[in-house]
């Protein structure tokens, strides 16, 4: 079984995926043979490899994972691309620069599942995010953009080098795409163009609008249920930016990611988790919890 990281982790020490396989021998003599790992756990209905900090169980079932890959980071991703590859390892995706900073390439399991390898690129080396580079002065500038908690977002991106103010100008603007809570115009807006252009697109929304007003739907019901929707759209597509979900194998090496890119159009960082991020920039500040009543 794997060592104790050599960090000193305040409370987790280890994550590992349980994969549901039907050959748990083969599975892990192919993670052993191929890909390096380490087998000395387990029997042929459940086992474990590991390498270093990394570890992988099995447990027999009759069927092949489905809707699942998984991502691994690496020390040295270039010697670790030749070492499995000499040891016959069949690469899916290319080794290569990713525009949200990481280099990696990824490899299909026997069973079918995707392994992606990576390793953190720094691209802002030689890339200052904006003129604003005391904590302090990021703060204010947070702080005028509307940001809640701005001293929380310019310690981070000071501290941590996350591109906070990229993450959250992005967020801001999408969060204004949204329906506002407190101008209910909207509505009458989508049925006055519904009405005039029947047959348009999106004027069925206005219709159904209008349809659930006469059957007494207040503005205030309306907009809540509408911007609820919205918010959701918002947060699945920031998260699809992160991961394209499970793919057809004859496309599963196409990838895209967000990124910040120069007046030059060079890109200069990935912005990333934006996800994580979507309930904390509601423009209410409830997070999208329901308001008092």
């Amino acid at each position: 079984m794997p060592a104790l990281p050599s960090s000193t982790p305040k409370q987790f020490i280890q994550g590992a995926p349980v994969l549901h396989v039907p050959d748990v021998v083969a599975t892990a003599a192919f993670y052993r043979d191929v890909l390096g790992f380490t087998w000395d756990f387990g029997d042929a209905t459940y086992a474990v490899v590991w390498r270093d900090n990394s570890a992988i169980h099995f447990v027999r079932d009759e069927a092949s994972p489905q809707g699942i890959h998984l991502f691994q980071w690496v020390k040295d991703i270039d010697a670790y691309y030749e070492e499995i590859v000499g040891r016959g390892a069949e690469v899916a995706t290319q080794l290569t620069d990713r525009p949200y900073g990481i280099r990696e390439f990824g490899v299909r399991d026997i069973n079918g599942i995707g392994i992606v390898f990576g390793q953190d690129i720094d691209h802002r080396t030689d890339y200052v995010p904006h003129p604003t580079t005391t904590q302090e002065e990021l703060t204010a500038l947070f702080s005028r953009l509307g940001a809640p908690n701005p001293g929380g977002w310019a310690e981070s991106q000071i501290t941590e080098g996350i591109p906070q103010l990229a993450r959250y100008v992005f967020l801001r603007q999408a969060w204004r795409k949204t329906v506002s809570e407190d101008d209910p115009n909207w509505i009458t807006d989508a049925i006055d163009r519904a009405n005039a252009k029947p047959k348009e697109p999106y004027a069925g929304v206005g219709h159904a609008l209008a349809k659930l007003r006469m059957r007494g739907a207040t503005d205030e019901e309306l907009t809540d249920l509408v911007r609820g929707m919205q918010a959701k759209l918002l947060f699945a597509f920031c998260y699809l930016l992160e991961d394209p979900g499970q793919l057809e194998p004859e496309v599963s090496d196409i990838q895209w990611a967000l990124a910040q890119v120069d007046e030059a159009g060079k890109i200069v960082g990935g912005i990333g988790g934006l996800h994580e991020s979507v309930l904390g920039t509601d423009p209410t500040g409830r997070e999208m919890r329901p308001r008092s009543r």
